[in-house]
């Protein structure tokens, strides 16, 4: 067996593509069963950078693509759904077996919201492929319905448990309150957050948000300040590594009030380190955040909601507790990245068996 993964280039794109790509290459017993190769497809840059350097790795995908069995091709909306659409045919072309593994929290929007003719495209690229990998079980049954497909196989996101310790950080011991990680905009609920920490800061209840990603951070930094809460919110900008891991250890809580998602690996990161999670019941997140048990599901845009549920668990940092324990009995269960690799080596063997 010999398998070429080809997605964003994780040493050079942000996202949580690359994440879950960097956690493959990490993986020596995976790479060493499948022959695993990386090929980039993307990496960041200027926009001319980005368009001419997808178009020189597709030119030359053609090239090496006979090297391998099977191509495992991460793909998620817009620009990387048309690249990828390309490495698929190019290998379907030269006789390979093809995996097409979804990402993207809107990709259904994105595929409905498509001309017939385009939309046709990507159907065909999706019901050609040898397997489909979806997110969740609410994933693959939208996608079996809306897609029409019958070569779809769920394959959650995982964390690996090796680089979270075994025992938790107490709560006593952390000093972060709050922790929102991801690209700061409006389908993350950045604005919605706000507001909730505006009315919070108004009550006069106490804390700290460190605001982890990129997207428009100065745009967000004048809103802190407009509101008044420069002094509860700071900024870290886009963060990876170890400085990732020394935020989710000393936060309590994760935020993440989303309108769209997958399943984040931010969620699961922070589950992994103790963490209780305020989210939105959306995509793949209750798989992951049972409401009541480990965190507090609130809806889309309900910025009193979000206002409820985190000052309830500031107010009871046992329960908090409690819930973040929890979530790193959830990830133990259900969300150890090497039971999950474990999973995807099978479905390799299964499509190249087939």
């Amino acid at each position: 067996m010999k398998v070429i993964v080809v997605g964003p280039d994780s040493k050079r794109a942000k996202g949580g593509i690359s994440s879950v790509i960097q956690a493959m290459k990490e993986n020596r017993w995976l790479v060493e069963q499948t022959g695993m190769e990386f090929y980039p497809s993307y990496r960041e840059g200027s926009r001319l950078f980005k368009v001419l350097y997808g178009m020189k790795q597709i030119a030359n995908f053609s090239r090496v693509v006979d090297q391998y069995d099977l191509v495992h091709i991460h793909m998620s909306i817009k620009g990387s759904a048309e690249r990828k659409m390309k490495y698929a045919r190019i290998a379907k072309r030269h006789g390979k077996k093809v995996v097409v593994h979804i990402h993207g929290s809107s990709f259904l929007q994105y595929y409905q919201g498509r001309k017939p003719n385009k939309q046709k495209k990507l159907q065909r690229c999706l019901q050609t492929a040898d397997c489909v990998l979806a997110l969740s079980p609410q994933w693959k049954a939208d996608l079996e319905q809306t897609v029409g497909l019958n070569n779809c196989v769920m394959l959650l996101n995982g964390v690996s448990l090796k680089r979270f310790p075994a025992k938790n950080k107490p709560f006593a011991s952390r000093n972060l309150d709050m922790l929102f990680l991801g690209r700061l905009g409006v389908r993350k609920g950045t604005d919605d957050l706000l507001l909730a920490m505006e009315r919070m800061q108004k009550d006069g209840l106490p804390f700290r948000c460190v605001m982890a990603g990129d997207g428009p951070v100065a745009e967000y930094k004048e809103k802190v300040r407009a509101m008044g809460l420069k002094e509860q919110v700071t900024f870290a900008g886009w963060i990876n590594g170890a400085e990732k891991l020394v935020l989710l250890e000393d936060a309590r809580l994760l935020l993440l009030p989303s309108y769209h998602e997958g399943l984040p690996m931010s969620i699961l990161e922070a589950m992994a380190a103790g963490e209780a999670i305020i989210s939105t019941p959306i995509g793949g997140i209750p798989e992951a955040v049972h409401d009541g048990e480990n965190g507090i599901l609130v809806q889309p845009g309900d910025a009193e909601g979000l206002y409820q549920a985190i000052s309830a668990l500031l107010n009871d940092p046992g329960k908090a507790e409690a819930m973040g324990r929890r979530s790193r009995e959830i990830v133990d269960e259900k969300y150890d990245l090497k039971k999950l690799h474990e999973q995807l080596y099978a479905e390799y063997c299964r499509v190249l068996e087939g």
